[in-house]
């Protein structure tokens, strides 16, 4: 019954770790201090029970895909940390890095590294379609 998100959207904000190490660490938005956070989003496909969508990251901050997607009201699919249900079509968090872009830390020269989808990532889309 919810209205679905636009095509494309940014969040831009600041992240904060409440805790700091282990599985309790927790990151949250803040007005002051804290480190500025931005990530583009864009909805790849509306399924029957969610949406896959890609985020881009600006920034690099921990936690910082699943907070801005959890502040919105869309935690990420496994991810009862930040809010989500139990769900069977969840066997961990369902985030994964397709597509890495960086500097080679000797040369500088920009390396783009992918991966494809994994089969537990597949099979929880699927399960979602």
């Amino acid at each position: 019954g919810e209205a679905p998100p636009p095509e494309t959207w940014v969040v831009r904000n600041r992240l904060k770790a409440t805790k700091s190490g282990g599985k309790e660490s927790k990151v949250r938005v803040v007005e002051e201090g804290g480190d500025e956070a931005e990530t583009r989003f864009r909805v790849v496909e509306v399924l029957s029970r969610g949406l896959w969508i890609e985020a881009s990251p600006v920034t690099g901050r921990t936690h910082q895909i699943r907070v801005h997607l959890a502040i919105g009201g869309r935690p990420i699919l496994g991810d009862r940390h930040y809010g989500a249900p139990p769900d069977p079509a969840a066997p961990r968090v369902m985030l994964h890095a397709s597509e890495l872009r960086l500097a080679h830390p000797v040369s500088r020269r920009l390396l783009t590294i992918r991966s494809p989808l994994p089969p537990d990532f597949l099979a929880a889309l699927e399960s979602l379609r």
